[in-house]
């Protein structure tokens, strides 16, 4: 379902929703691979949501 398929229908589709907010959340906790230089250190990223 598209947005303008909701904003025509006034409908959405709710276990799409739930989907999408189960798949954010699982996503979200991830964390980045860690990047080591050849002296050892770790590089980090910081990432902006």
């Amino acid at each position: 379902m598209r947005l303008h398929d909701v904003v025509r229908t006034n409908q959405v589709d709710d276990q799409l929703i739930a989907r999408r907010k189960d798949a954010f959340r699982w996503y979200h906790a991830l964390t980045p691979p860690r990047v080591l230089t050849s002296d050892g250190e770790a590089v980090t990223v910081e990432i902006l949501l």
